[in-house]
């Protein structure tokens, strides 16, 4: 196996790693009874999360050895990308742009199962997604001239989430990473836990990938980078830059972010 298969591989596996280790997380015991359940589309969603992945790392070219290694860092998957396994992908459309197929979605575990009469028994149907979030795939292909082989083969980007896995309440709503604050001794301790795992995991992607800068999209994971990196050698020197997230409904939020970019340099 080549090279950029094995990277593809790697990533895989130490993405799936993390997801199985925060799905067995010991729910009664943590987050003070905020998360009631999860969803982990690393598996149940894995044909298009490996194609995803395969298409950044594809058999038979070789990898760049120097220069800027940018990594976009979401938070968690919301409801778009627990349907489609892509990070930032609202929709099969959005897939259709970077010519992954996403039809091939399995049934997350702990979804809750419709024991009435009602046959519509799917999962995502309560889902509310937010129509923004892939404003940062477009973006990106906008800045490769809306090239997806281009931006697949330039060795210069990777979007990824600090945390592969969707948390739900009791009432089946989404339930951000940043929103496990409060609520006493348990869900502090839930919320390190979490963050611990996620932390490593974060680090060896950036090792794994070579990554020389992070680009946070929204606040909490620029926190979560500065921790993860904040006893950084100069040998694992990381840059860490923030932009907002594609959601908040910035009218002018391409603009803006297109400029961070530039002025850092990184595009």
């Amino acid at each position: 196996m080549d090279e950029r298969n094995q990277v593809a591989t790697d990533l895989l596996n130490l993405t799936t790693r993390l997801s199985d280790k925060v799905m067995e997380l010991h729910l009664p015991n943590l987050f003070g009874g905020k998360v009631a359940k999860r969803y982990d589309p690393v598996n149940y969603a894995r044909q298009p999360y490996q194609e995803y992945l395969n298409k950044f790392f594809p058999p038979g070219q070789e990898r760049r050895p120097a220069g800027k290694k940018i990594l976009f860092l979401g938070m968690n998957p919301g409801w778009g990308a627990a349907q489609t396994g892509v990070p930032f992908c609202e929709s099969d459309s959005d897939c259709q742009l970077l010519s992954i197929n996403c039809t091939e979605v399995g049934r997350p575990k702990e979804a809750k199962t419709d024991d009435t009469d009602d046959t519509d028994d799917n999962p995502f149907k309560n889902a509310i997604r937010t129509k923004c979030e892939n404003r940062l795939w477009k973006l990106l292909l906008k800045l490769f001239d809306n090239d997806v082989k281009a931006l697949f083969s330039s060795q210069l980007v990777f979007v990824h989430y600090y945390c592969p896995v969707m948390l739900l309440d009791s009432e089946d709503k989404y339930l951000a990473v940043k929103k496990l604050q409060g609520g006493g001794s348990a869900t502090k301790a839930g919320r390190r836990k979490l963050e611990s795992l996620c932390d490593e995991a974060l680090r060896e992607v950036v090792k794994l990938l070579c990554v020389t800068d992070i680009v946070a999209v929204g606040k909490y994971p620029a926190h979560a980078a500065q921790r993860s990196f904040h006893t950084a050698t100069k040998t694992d020197n990381v840059k860490i830059h923030r932009i907002s997230h594609p959601d908040n409904n910035k009218l002018l939020w391409n603009e803006t972010v297109e400029k961070i970019l530039r002025d850092a340099q990184l595009l």
